[in-house]
């Protein structure tokens, strides 16, 4: 009789059919939308500056007073460079002061893990991806633009993506569900020429 060695990894075809089949289960059971759970965070995003290099957001803290990031962030080429002078301070108020654009892109969930987003004329596909490590992808004409995967397992998303005014970019926001907390997460991408 062999016995399985007891503490090593998984073998890989079958975490990644454990994580297939709890995210197919957990997104059929979970109602659309992000439940609003009292712990984790929650994303404000208060606009891109005129010339499309800055941004400003705030992520507050659910639960956890005095724990809230206040940011103020140069973003490159769908990258973030460095911080503004405005970091930890009125973000939101430094925002409005200079007329910061905040125009989220028009969206549609076509299924629990399919997001359509219309950037001016262009159409944009945010897919979520099970697999042995959960991620998304964003597609613009057939080609993948901008792609993250996560180290924890979501049972829902919320996304909003806000275009910078040149539209070469942009913030893609996501709230993502565990089923006991919500975690705001903020990603810069490259949108290409629109």
């Amino acid at each position: 009789m062999s016995a399985r060695p007891t503490g090593g990894p998984l073998p890989t075809s079958l975490t990644r059919a454990l994580v297939t089949l709890l995210v197919a289960a957990l997104t059929v059971l979970a109602p659309v939308g992000v439940s609003a759970a009292p712990r984790g965070s929650r994303l404000e995003f208060y606009g891109w500056s005129r010339d499309s290099r800055w941004v400003a957001y705030a992520r507050r803290a659910l639960g956890r007073p005095g724990k809230d990031q206040r940011m103020h962030r140069l973003v490159r080429d769908g990258a973030f460079g460095g911080f503004g002078r405005e970091v930890g301070g009125d973000v939101q108020g430094f925002a409005l002061a200079h007329h910061y654009v905040v125009a989220p892109a028009a969206q549609r969930r076509v299924d629990p893990l399919t997001f359509e987003l219309a950037v001016g004329e262009a159409s944009l596909t945010l897919k979520i991806e099970p697999g042995e490590k959960l991620g998304w992808r964003l597609i613009r004409e057939g080609r993948t633009v901008a792609s993250h995967t996560f180290d924890s397992l979501y049972v829902d998303f919320a996304v909003e993506l806000y275009p910078a005014p040149d539209a070469a970019q942009g913030i893609l926001v996501m709230h993502l569900d565990t089923g006991w907390q919500v975690d705001a997460a903020v990603f810069p991408v490259p949108l290409g020429p629109l």
